[in-house]
């Protein structure tokens, strides 16, 4: 069988699955059964994205710039991301097929390939949801602050380049990571609120304290990066 037979198996496939969508009304016991394939192949297809951040880049292709992309994602926080956004991304299919818009048969692209383009579109608002969550967004930024921090520390083994960073910033930045304020950061990113970071560090730290330190601490990391 050829790479055309192939290809028109599937066009054929694809058009007699969405005809079934439809007639379910793109809802209900059919649809969930129906769009299973669909799901899990969406599921692999943005889980690598998110792994490798390519979905990121596709994301500024389409104009939208999300902060915060540096942050360390644990396996949990990439599942539940790729869960949210194939759900997302299925029920905007959903939505514009019930208007009479969005996939038709016989466009030149596969059923799955479209609601995968869908997943993209409504991954800025699964990301920003995402940060919202405010405790997980300040462990994860805790680690990627302790993971830049780590570069910076004064080791013979650092590689060139990162020697290069520390000459850039290092000096000046490390003096102003107390040690109270750098533990406070490692428990942060174990998972420990500011208020519990704080009453464990002790040395007057307050919460809003600590917020100001980490808000000044991010600042300088940026500008040793952009110089």
């Amino acid at each position: 069988m050829t790479q055309i037979d192939d290809a028109d198996d599937r066009a054929e496939g694809d058009a007699a699955l969405f005809e079934q969508l439809r007639v379910a009304g793109f809802s209900g016991p059919s649809w969930r059964l129906a769009t299973r394939e669909i799901a899990a192949y969406c599921q692999t297809v943005v889980g690598a994205w998110v792994e490798t951040r390519e979905i990121f880049r596709r994301c500024r292709r389409r104009g939208y710039v999300l902060r915060h992309q540096s942050l360390i994602l644990g396996r949990p926080e990439i599942r539940d991301l790729v869960t949210d956004t194939v759900v997302d991304g299925l029920n905007m299919f959903r939505r514009r097929a019930m208007a009479g818009k969005g996939w038709r048969p016989g466009g030149g692209t596969s059923l799955a390939s479209w609601v995968t383009d869908d997943c993209v579109e409504v991954f800025p608002n699964v990301w920003r949801r995402f940060l919202t969550a405010t405790e997980p967004c300040r462990r994860l930024e805790a680690q990627a602050l302790l993971t830049e921090l780590e570069v910076l520390r004064p080791t013979a083994e650092r590689s060139a380049e990162d020697r290069h960073l520390a000459v850039v910033a290092g000096a000046d930045l490390l003096q102003h990571v107390k040690p109270a304020v750098r533990q406070a950061i490692e428990l942060l990113a174990l998972g420990y609120s500011q208020r519990e970071a704080c009453e464990i560090v002790g040395c007057a730290l307050t919460p809003r304290a600590l917020e100001g330190q980490l808000r000044r601490l991010r600042l300088r990391l940026r500008t040793a990066e952009e110089a």
